[in-house]
């Protein structure tokens, strides 16, 4: 099983530090053989993802601490083939194949035009990234889907695990 502990450290300080949330990722199986027809790698790993509710919404701290109604979203994801691939790898698929659209918006970066840190406190470029935003070209899901690694299997129910 791996496990997600994502913590805020305010003002970079350890000490002050709180949980935001946490997940898990337990291992289902293994491929044991190619099928072409089904899109299967031998050796590709098929994981139970579990996110559980962020600590501000009634989350738990602790994965020991979870109940079945924290969960957030879950669902098995395969793909991952542990050889070429390492673990930031198996996360971002899991992420991906559990949260889907949610995630279409977000990009690596920023447009030219917003380069400096201090220009991001600016109303003024808040209201430009907005309409930067606006215009981008909504991916056809399908499409992304074939073009990735990670394919959503099946979603289990909330109360599930």
């Amino acid at each position: 099983m791996v496990v997600v502990h994502l913590e805020m450290w305010p003002g970079g300080v350890e000490s002050a530090k709180y949980t935001l949330g946490v997940a898990k990722l337990s291992l289902l199986g293994v491929a044991t053989t190619d099928r072409a027809d089904e899109d299967i790698i031998r050796g590709e790993r098929v994981y139970h993802c579990t996110l559980y509710k962020d600590t501000a919404f009634g989350g738990p701290a602790t994965i020991s601490a979870a109940k079945p109604s924290q969960v957030w979203r879950s669902g098995k994801v395969r793909g991952h083939l542990p050889g070429p691939r390492g673990i930031w790898d198996l996360l971002g698929g899991a992420l991906k194949g559990v949260l889907g659209t949610r995630l279409q918006r977000y990009r690596l970066g920023l447009p030219n035009t917003l380069k400096l840190q201090e220009q991001l406190d600016d109303p003024l470029i808040d209201e430009q990234i907005a309409r930067w935003l606006d215009r981008l070209e909504k991916p056809n899901l399908a499409a992304a889907v074939r073009r990735g690694d990670w394919r959503l299997v099946e979603k289990s129910d909330a109360g599930t695990d």
